[in-house]
């Protein structure tokens, strides 16, 4: 085998070449679950949506938007197909409880990334991530709602 050659099909061929390539950061990748998964950010402060987005991409899922509104968030979810959506409880001084019941109703699956988990706990059943949001606790809620679809 030549050394780009990493199985079945031609040697060095663009597809041989980006599956090799998905193989391998699949292997490092110790959420391999959130791979090619289109994840939708909706959070009011840029500052914590550009952190969310970064570490989202690390996890190797696709940013499928940024909503910094709710019309921008109702906008996006109307328009766009995702796997699961990052929800904020309190945008810019609106709730978003509305919208996660919007959410459930079309069997979507998300979480909440929020300082206001006291308000939401006792009322839904899905993951709640507290800010400061982590990486591990991010990635851990993520693959929970998506699983929970499955």
């Amino acid at each position: 085998m030549s050394r780009h050659q990493t199985g079945p099909g031609p040697a060095g061929t663009a597809a041989s070449d980006d599956e090799a390539f998905r193989l391998r950061r699949a292997a490092r990748n110790k959420w391999v679950e959130l791979e090619k998964r289109r994840i939708l950010i909706v959070e009011d402060e840029a500052l914590q949506a550009l952190h969310l987005a970064q570490m989202i991409s690390e996890m190797g899922a696709t940013i499928a938007g940024v909503a910094t509104s709710v019309r921008s968030a109702l906008a996006e979810i109307s328009a766009k197909k995702f796997d699961c959506v990052t929800l904020d409880v309190n945008m810019d001084g609106f709730l978003t409880l509305g919208m996660a019941k919007g959410l459930r109703d079309m069997q979507i699956p998300y979480i909440y990334c929020t300082a206001y988990g006291h308000v939401v706990e006792e009322t839904v059943e899905v993951p709640i991530v507290p800010k400061p949001v982590t990486q591990e606790a991010l990635a851990d809620a993520l693959i929970k709602a998506i699983g929970s679809k499955a």
